[in-house]
């Protein structure tokens, strides 16, 4: 992360009515785009967090709100604002995936959820319009619990100004967002009613961990899954099970056989071991006699590289069913993804919420080549800094009509399948409380339009449940 600093004068804000048919009606609703200004410690103006609110019309005003953001650290919010929240997303091509060209043009949510609740988009401190004022100050968010404490600070005074104490309160986010979303519960686990957590393509870390090797298998497996019946379709044959047939298989064999043989390493009986090379090649792709030489397991940057490398081509790592040729540098599935998120973001801002006035530029991320270590640059602690297992349980203990929800992706090899499940049961709150769905996609499970409203129907079932 790259440490910007610029001064804001005044707060920025404004106010545009819009309409958008959900449901069989049509939903008016106020865009509002504002500046919310937060002083630090010594009493002066630190930074500005921006959002973006999406309140219905003459709404209830304790109906139920959703504050959501994407990760990073140091990204804007304009993956989940352009590709899955917002009243207004980006056009996909007719396969429903990203386009690859321009020009891009925006749409209709259909799915959008402003019938049933508001949108608070966030944009966190130095990304989006958000501006850090002096340098002297970053480490009042430069870490995950100042992260945080800053989103937190933002929430507590929009509630207060749009009267929405009572609403019921929802923490969305998408990657490192799923640590913002969970630290927020456990911050914010005085403003009730709070009604839970909603992960996408998350990076949730439970109570325990175990090695990545084993957790690993699933996206690897989900991944040759999808590469065999991609040969088939265009073959015309039909040998492949479902997905969900599978990964069962997969599973069982993780379960009853890879973790014995792995964690018995030279002591294996040479019988078992070879054979769980060779169910590590069927599941994988990869030659038995790699993992008979390396222990039984493969990591996953070996995996990406080396998979389809007979065709020239690397895989994704976010989403491996994205390639580009293997001496590229960028991750295949940014180098879709990034050009129409970005371009419809400056086409949203510009031609339906005009903010043409604001003055300053809308920054994407906060990504540079001058990285500023995100944990070790602030000296400023909490007496207490909990991780995300122990926020949780602290929040759920306080609120227990909290529910969590989990959407993952299949081929997603960063934040993965497994590893959410993991987490999700190593984590001290009940397993009743949890929704976990898994979706065949990547990291950003919306980012085709089949799994945009699998995930889009699973979320509104999620919301509604708590009116039951």
């Amino acid at each position: 992360m790259a440490i910007f600093t610029e001064k804001i004068s005044t707060p920025y804000r404004k106010v545009i009515h819009r309409s958008i048919p959900l449901q069989g009606r049509n939903v008016e609703y106020d865009a509002i785009a504002e500046d919310h200004f937060i002083k630090a410690e010594d009493g002066q103006d630190a930074y500005s967090i921006f959002t973006f609110s999406y309140i219905r019309t003459n709404g209830e005003k304790d109906r139920p709100v959703i504050f959501l953001f994407n990760g990073g650290p140091g990204s804007s919010s304009s993956w989940l604002h352009m590709g899955f929240y917002g009243p207004r997303i980006m056009k996909l091509d007719p396969e429903g995936m990203p386009l690859t060209d321009g020009p891009y043009e925006l749409r209709d949510n259909e799915q959008c959820l402003l019938d049933i609740a508001d949108l608070v988009i966030i944009d966190p401190v130095n990304a989006g319009f958000s501006r850090l004022f002096d340098a002297k100050y970053a480490a009042e968010f430069l870490n995950d619990l100042p992260d945080a404490v800053s989103v937190s600070k933002v929430i507590r005074h929009w509630l207060a100004e749009y009267h929405r104490e009572d609403s019921v309160k929802y923490f969305s986010g998408e990657s490192f967002g799923s640590t913002r979303a969970s630290l927020l519960a456990y911050l914010l686990r005085d403003c009730k009613p709070i009604g839970g957590e909603i992960h996408i393509g998350p990076g949730y870390t439970g109570n325990q961990d175990s090695r990545r090797n084993e957790k690993d298998l699933i996206p690897l497996a989900a991944t040759k899954w999808y590469y065999e019946r991609k040969k088939e379709s265009l073959s015309g044959a039909a040998s492949q099970p479902p997905l969900e047939t599978w990964m069962k298989s997969c599973y069982e064999f993780l379960y009853h056989q890879y973790l014995t043989a792995y964690y018995l390493g030279h002591e294996c009986p040479q019988d078992l071991y070879a054979d769980t090379a060779e169910k590590l090649s069927y599941f994988t792709g990869l030659p038995a006699q790699y993992y008979m030489e390396n222990g039984l397991w493969v990591s996953r940057e070996y995996f990406r590289a080396h998979f389809l490398e007979r065709e020239g081509k690397k895989l994704g790592s976010y989403d491996t069913r994205f390639t580009l040729p293997s001496g590229e540098q960028e991750d295949p599935f940014m180098a879709a993804f990034n050009p129409p998120i970005n371009a419809c973001m400056a086409l949203y801002l510009k031609e339906e919420l005009d903010l043409g006035d604001i003055g300053r530029l809308y920054r994407l991320s906060s990504f540079s080549a001058d990285e500023v270590d995100w944990d070790e640059e602030t000296e400023w602690k909490y007496e207490s800094d909990p991780d995300m297992a122990h926020a949780n349980a602290l929040a759920y203990r306080e609120n227990p009509d909290m529910r969590f929800f989990f959407g993952t992706g299949w081929y997603d090899s960063v934040a993965t399948v497994e590893n959410t499940r993991f987490a999700v049961t190593h984590t001290d709150i009940p397993l009743e409380r949890v929704t976990m769905k898994n979706y065949e996609s990547g990291h950003a499970v919306y980012a085709d339009e089949a799994s945009r409203r699998k995930l889009a129907g699973d979320i509104r079932e999620f919301l509604l449940a708590e009116k039951k």
